[in-house]
């Protein structure tokens, strides 16, 4: 980070802590005490932080509704498109100042994946990082959640390679990547870690500063499947073997309470996740699931957010790191399933 930014990241600070307060987890100082500020929103291991940020997923026109009934959480999973990028920004605006980090979400234009990669996006992705870099406090931002089924690896290797070191430099700002949970399942649609190397080679791990995940529960309310626990389990299993030292959930869920309490203790349980937000919506309802969180669904989902900011992070990596860590070499090659 320059002193350029240095300083306009502590000015800004300041200026949300003083106009805030309390909000967003800003500390007052102590009487009598130099002042200072332990924010969220602006210091992204400040003493103040949740181990994990727990968070939520939910349309904007449930949000309010789902925040009331869970009671608060400290992160915000966001969608937007690329060329079209206003109300997201805008949205993670509000989030930033209600002490959120927005989780973001971009989807290219048709899934343009070689484009993104030959320059044809250029002005977009940069323009898209210098209005985060506006934001006065810490943002997460993907291009193109869950790729499996929309391209070759080959081509979602390529992409990320290229934009992602056009999103990373601001240093308020995680660039990394969301991909299909069930890569980490146990069962026989679980991917070895050479399969995987295909999606995330070491040259993608060393760009990414998150590698996070979608992961759901399988199955129905009266027949339950895996759930997303274990795949979490197994996800930070990968994370030892290749060296990657920041972790996310982009959303998860579950079906019955104990599954929701396997799935946080798996985040809980290991520091490099930095945040993990559930989906809280009936939009994707179907027949025997139903996503929306009451009863002793909810209650475990509030023991999760309540245990994350029972235990403060303190020795998460920085923004403007890469997930992978330098001291363990990549794993590219497994025996085939």
């Amino acid at each position: 980070m320059d002193r350029r930014r240095t300083l306009r990241a502590l000015c800004a600070t300041a200026t949300l802590a003083t106009t805030l307060g309390l909000v967003g987890g800003i500390a007052p100082a102590t009487a009598g005490a130099p002042a200072t500020f332990a924010a969220r929103v602006a210091i992204p291991d400040a003493p103040t932080a949740p181990s994990v940020r727990m968070g939520m997923s939910a349309p904007k026109s449930e949000w309010s509704t789902r925040l009331a009934e869970v009671g608060g959480v400290d992160a915000r999973r966001i969608f937007g498109d690329l060329e079209r990028p206003e109300n997201a920004l805008k949205l993670a605006a509000a989030e930033v100042a209600a002490g959120r980090e927005p989780i973001l979400s971009f989807k290219l234009p048709d899934n343009d994946w070689s484009g993104a990669a030959n320059g044809r996006f250029d002005a977009e992705l940069k323009s898209l990082a210098a209005q985060l870099d506006r934001l006065p406090g810490r943002v997460f931002v993907t291009i193109h959640h869950e790729p499996t089924g929309n391209g070759s690896p080959a081509a979602y290797a390529a992409m990320q390679k290229h934009v992602l070191p056009l999103l990373s430099p601001p240093s308020n700002v995680d660039a990394g990547v969301i991909v299909n949970g069930f890569w980490w399942s146990a069962g026989s649609q679980g991917y070895t870690d050479a399969e995987i190397a295909q999606w995330l080679p070491a040259s993608v791990l060393r760009l990414a500063e998150v590698v996070a995940a979608d992961t759901y529960q399988g199955g129905t309310t009266s027949r339950i499947g895996e759930n997303a626990g274990v795949k979490i389990k197994r996800m930070s299993a990968w994370a030892g073997r290749t060296g990657v030292k920041r972790l996310g959930i982009g959303e998860y869920n579950g079906l019955d309470a104990a599954s929701i309490k396997a799935a946080g203790d798996a985040v809980l349980a290991d520091r490099r996740f930095q945040f993990a937000c559930i989906f809280n919506s009936s939009v994707n309802n179907r027949d025997g699931v139903d996503w929306v969180l009451s009863g002793d669904r909810l209650a475990a989902f509030r023991t999760a957010v309540r245990e994350s900011r029972r235990t403060v992070s303190t020795s998460a990596a920085r923004p403007g790191t890469s997930s992978l860590s330098r001291s363990t070499p990549v794993t590219t090659t497994v025996a085939a399933r």
